[in-house]
């Protein structure tokens, strides 16, 4: 991975603030080399001793310059993409969190005080995992990667921007779609905060 040759080219593209413009530009191979670079999908199931990382856990890099300390808007590209490419990077976020928080419940050591929320929307039925690590993810309120906080943190400066000019209907549809979507209640935390 370090030897590729694309990796120095690669590596700022999704951590440095000064290479936005290529997020504006080329979204959706930003989402696609975020997808790459930050998601290493677990081989087997297995029992996670306590002073494991965290980024294992969730099926995250945990190579030091994919960290994202400390957690902020501009941590990652996923705002610039938002703002260019709405619905793509909507899909994104919920198919990265949702596989990344799958994995982190997964683990025995996170499979416990896990509550099935139920709830519906437009006569959709929709169930979600909860639990309080989850729902404080977005606000660093707990020990979560740095990289899935400042996913989070970039939707909710996205949403709240959006809520100033979108009107009513327009704004619950967008948030609906959101929640459907969601597996657990990392995002669902996000929309209430709007």
């Amino acid at each position: 991975k370090y030897n590729d040759p694309y990796y120095e080219l690669c590596k700022p593209i999704l951590t440095k603030m000064e290479y936005n413009h290529i997020a504006k530009i080329s979204t959706k191979y930003v989402l696609k080399l975020a997808d790459l670079f930050w998601y290493k999908p677990q081989r087997k199931k297995r029992n996670y001793r306590y002073d494991e990382l965290e980024e294992e856990e969730y099926s995250l890099v945990d190579e030091h310059e994919f960290r994202y300390f400390p957690s902020s808007l501009f941590q990652t590209p996923i705002f610039w993409c938002l703002e260019v490419e709405q619905n793509l990077t909507f899909d994104f976020i919920l198919d990265f969190t949702n596989k990344t928080i799958k994995s982190f419940l997964d683990t025995k050591r996170n499979s416990r005080d896990i509550y099935k929320v139920n709830f519906s929307i437009n006569n959709i039925k929709i169930e979600q995992l909860h639990n309080s690590t989850l729902w404080g993810m977005y606000r660093g309120m707990n020990t979560s990667p740095y990289l899935l906080q400042s996913i989070l943190i970039a939707l909710e400066v996205y949403l709240l921007s959006k809520a100033k000019v979108l009107d009513k209907k327009n704004l619950e549809t967008l948030l609906s779609y959101l929640l459907i979507k969601a597996e657990n209640s990392a995002i669902t935390a996000v929309i209430a905060s709007i």
